[in-house]
């Protein structure tokens, strides 16, 4: 109990005050690390974090429930337990972390920076951290669930540091409910963040609040005296050491809240630095101050996996070097493979994933094989492969990386559902080309005809068959380089795979720079768009020598060229052409 803890570290510091001065900085690190042991990382959810408590718990029977986009998870992770987590990328997926330092009228009270002291010990934090991410130390920790340790997660976080001059929020003794360790709708820290969001500095990213305690940090500015002397005084009791000293605290938001801002607090903060700079000096000064450094930075990965989608729980203290261990935030340097998936379903699945930097996708594919059905609003940061004989349909949202791209293999089957969307990171600028998604490259067969099977979803594939893409009504594509492209995604490229088949209705192709691409074809293509919307980019659909293809009913809108197509024979009727450059087709279309 943290309680009992607290007690522990009281007695302690009764015992080092009997010391003579000298001995008592000699202990000071001693006594750091058990701060550091025992008020970090405090959070309200008991929760593990492992494979089996990732569901809410009013999902009693998760598998027989239709979609709702928001929570069905556990199939996606009994399929991907191997590659959920990245593997042989050198890529980082990278969050963006604000530390806000809230300061007093007159800038003190706080890291300030212009202290090139304070900057340098924070930028430090963070390259402990991305080191910690990057070489994770192998420790099993209760997870059976094969594997069970990954060696690098491929995480990166990403500072940007906040200064904010208010006298009221700069002092977490004025908030209304000091007892309450929940950062998730905490009216002070909402309030903090508000007005940390009008600096010009300040971008969106998780919130780390730094405030300080006026009491603590006055007492030990006039007086010079550390934290366990001021105990000594009238009224600092054990409840005021765990209510006023720091302890850190985060929680995790609900996934259904996507625009929830992600907050935690670390009180304090500043009064620790002070006190293990102020009182080591001489030439141990810049040792010390690094191994508080390294406090943090384990603090830091701890709250942060408290937010994490149903929160990372505490472990006991045999995790001797577990990131989520409640005490030892030096020797923090593990996740195991149950926690690292669980990050990963949070990136993918939770209100995290918008304060990830929409860059270059990983170099990693998630392989579909066997069918699935992926029932999430998610955002992958993987390309997809769907081998040959297999189906995935695309039930929600689904939003990648920049350049990421879907493969459908020959004789693989793409279903993108009713209502569905396929996009980017949806916080890419939609106008800069190098942030759309490649998009979906379809395989086909050159040397055999198509087949009238293809329109059928519950065609049985078979081994050679053209690949399948399927675009329910109402579904989206938007924000990719080619939409669709009927070839193989490897370089050169092979003819012999050019085909594929195509079915879209009332499909919305939004913002695409070509929607939709078809390549030679040695035989009638069946593919068919009808009462579908192409809006904006550079072409809406091309076609070359491949015949038979059908465009009616449909709109197209804002483009360079609505349709471009050259010595191919395509049925085009019934559709409208609005304020397109190039009019309503490239002149040599054979329209019929």
């Amino acid at each position: 109990m943290v309680v009992d803890d607290v007690r522990y570290l009281y007695e302690l510091w009764t015992r080092f005050k009997q010391r003579p001065r000298e001995q008592k900085n000699g202990f000071l690190l001693i006594v750091l690390f058990l701060m550091s042991t025992i008020v970090y990382g405090q959070h309200v959810d008991p929760s593990c974090g492992f494979d089996s408590t990732l569901l809410p718990q009013n999902f009693e029977n998760p598998n027989d429930r239709d979609a709702d986009c928001t929570s069905l998870f556990n199939a996606f992770l009994s399929n991907h337990l191997e590659d959920i987590v990245p593997l042989n990328a050198t890529r980082t997926v990278k969050i963006k972390i604000n530390v806000i330092f809230m300061q007093r009228e007159d800038g003190s009270g706080n890291y300030s920076l212009s202290n090139d002291k304070h900057v340098k010990f924070w930028n430090d934090i963070f390259v402990d951290i991305n080191q910690r991410f990057l070489n994770m130390a192998e420790e099993s920790c209760d997870c059976s669930t094969s594997p069970t340790h990954f060696d690098n997660i491929h995480i990166e976080f990403v500072p940007n540091y906040v200064e904010v001059r208010d006298e009221e929020h700069w002092n977490h003794q004025n908030d209304t409910e000091p007892n309450t360790f929940d950062s998730y709708s905490k009216v002070f820290l909402n309030e903090c963040h508000e007005l940390a969001s009008k600096e010009s500095e300040y971008k969106p990213g998780i919130d780390i609040i730094c405030t300080n305690n006026k009491t603590i940090y006055d007492n030990y500015m006039e007086h010079d005296v550390p934290l366990w002397e001021i105990l000594d005084q009238p009224g600092m009791t054990q409840t005021y050491l765990y209510m006023e000293s720091p302890v850190w605290y985060s929680s995790s938001a609900s996934t259904l809240d996507l625009n929830h801002q992600a907050i935690w607090h670390a009180p304090t903060a500043y009064y620790q630095y002070l006190v293990t700079e102020g009182h080591q000096g001489g030439t141990q000064e810049e040792w010390y101050v690094k191994e508080r450094a390294a406090f943090v930075a384990g603090s830091i990965m701890h709250e942060t996996g408290h937010m994490f989608f149903f929160g990372l729980g505490h472990k006991d203290n045999s995790c001797l070097k577990n990131v989520m261990v409640s005490g030892g935030s030096s020797i923090r340097t593990s996740f195991t493979g149950c926690q690292a998936r669980e990050i990963y379903r949070s990136l993918m699945t939770s209100y995290i994933r918008k304060y990830v930097i929409c860059e270059d996708v990983l170099e990693h594919d998630i392989v579909v094989d066997p069918d699935e059905e992926w029932k999430n609003n998610m955002r992958i940061y993987s390309n997809v492969v769907v081998r040959s004989g297999s189906t995935l349909k695309i039930s929600c949202e689904l939003y990648l990386q920049p350049k990421a791209s879907i493969s459908v293999e020959q004789g693989a089957r793409l279903v993108l559902g009713t209502n569905a969307i396929l996009s980017n990171g949806g916080v890419c600028n939609d106008e800069d080309k190098d942030n759309y998604w490649k998009g979906i490259n379809v395989e086909g067969n050159n040397n055999i005809p198509h087949r009238n099977e293809y329109a059928n979803e519950s065609y049985t594939l078979e081994a050679g068959d053209h690949g399948i893409v399927m675009l329910l009504d109402g579904s989206t594509l938007e924000n990719a380089r080619t939409g669709i492209s009927c070839k193989s995604k490897t370089f050169p490229d092979n003819g012999d795979l050019w085909g594929g088949y195509v079915k879209a209705k009332g499909v919305s192709f939004l913002n695409n720079n070509r929607s939709v691409e078809f390549m030679l074809s040695n035989h009638k293509n069946f593919s068919d768009f009808d009462g579908c919307l192409f809006d904006q980019g550079w072409v809406g659909l091309s076609s070359w020598a491949s015949n038979g293809i059908k465009i009616q009913n449909s709109e197209f809108n804002d483009l360079k060229w609505a349709i471009y197509s050259e010595n191919a024979g395509l049925y085009v009727r019934r559709n409208s052409f609005n304020r397109n450059e190039g009019g309503g087709y490239q002149w040599l279309i054979r329209p019929s």
